[in-house]
């Protein structure tokens, strides 16, 4: 049940006034507060006097509990009589003073933990936005340095790309420099074959010839030439040698002859003649070399083809066999071959 604050005493709820203040839950007589149930209704609120008390105020008082003009009313028809005091009375309700100090403190006390309770919270935010102030100052520092190294990345790849693509039009150009130079080898190469089997359009060579110490190139030539049906003199031949060094003691591979003739229509005959006879040995000629050994040795008179020529020829003849075909020879330093079908 609920109690009056003013006197303590129990309230029934036709006599109740309550506090119209959401932070007050304090209930009053009507008696106790001077308050009538009409005078309630035409002010529509009421507020407790201890909310009234805390405030503010000009003459910084507290206004007293008045009595009710019934009150009043009742001491005026007792005006002739003679009460005695009992103590010291506030008013028709007494009201205790334990509870009137608890109710005075108990704001102050509110608000002395409500201070606290704010210092504490207000300490430990700046405490805490301190320590993330700090930290937040340091990620910035480290994304400082994070972008300044970007930024020393970023200009060496740039330098880096602009040397890599120097590296690479320079290597271009090599390139194309190296294409023209390996063209302009092979031309020149070309050129040269060309130049030296041009040279040689005139020579025939001897192969198979016996060696002897007191042998005589030229007459050599003039014995195969005359054998294979072609009239030849000393004369028609400008010169004729053995093309590798003198070898050793006796070798079952004599030196290859070359001879230049005067006349290349001279070279064409001997080598066409030499084709029809086919098989022509040293001792047909009658050249058997030193002690007649070597007199069943056979002759082949061909064209004097450059290094690269006889290599392609050579190749030619090896291709040739594999394909099947019937011929394979040279007329004027160039290769021609004949399929058998």
């Amino acid at each position: 049940m609920t109690t009056c604050g003013a006197c303590g005493k129990a309230i029934k709820s036709a006599e109740q006034i309550t506090c119209c203040r959401k932070t007050c839950s304090h209930s009053y007589h009507y008696v106790c507060a001077n308050m009538t149930s009409d005078l309630l209704k035409k002010q529509g609120s009421w507020t407790c006097p201890l909310c009234t008390s805390q405030r503010p105020k000009g003459d910084n008082s507290n206004t007293p509990i008045k009595p009710s003009e019934q009150s009043l009313v009742d001491d005026s028809e007792r005006s002739n009589v003679t009460i005695r005091k009992q103590g010291t009375s506030t008013g028709l309700c007494e009201q205790p003073n334990t509870g009137n100090d608890e109710e005075e403190l108990r704001p102050h006390v509110k608000n002395i933990i409500h201070q606290e309770l704010s210092s504490i919270v207000r300490d430990l935010f700046n405490k805490e936005f301190k320590s993330f102030r700090d930290q937040l100052t340091g990620l910035e520092n480290s994304i400082k340095f994070i972008n300044s190294q970007y930024e020393d990345i970023k200009k060496l790849l740039s330098a880096n790309s602009k040397e890599i693509k120097s590296i690479k039009d320079g290597n271009k150009m090599l390139r194309e420099d190296l294409l023209s130079l390996k063209a302009r080898v092979k031309q020149l190469e070309d050129d040269n074959m060309r130049q030296q089997q041009w040279t040689r359009l005139q020579n025939i060579e001897l192969v198979g010839i016996p060696e002897s110490s007191d042998e005589e190139t030229p007459n050599i030539v003039v014995k195969v030439a005359n054998y294979v049906g072609v009239s030849v003199d000393s004369s028609d031949i400008e010169f004729a040698h053995r093309i590798q060094p003198r070898r050793g003691g006796t070798t079952a591979h004599p030196r290859t002859i070359v001879a230049r003739l005067r006349q290349r229509s001279t070279k064409d005959a001997i080598v066409a003649a030499a084709r029809k006879k086919r098989s022509v040995t040293a001792g047909d000629v009658g050249l058997g070399g030193e002690q007649n050994v070597n007199k069943n040795n056979k002759i082949y008179i061909n064209e004097h083809l450059c290094k690269e020529n006889k290599q392609l020829f050579k190749q030619c003849k090896l291709k040739c066999k594999e394909a099947n075909y019937a011929f394979v020879w040279t007329k004027n330093c160039r290769i021609y071959n004949v399929s058998r079908g």
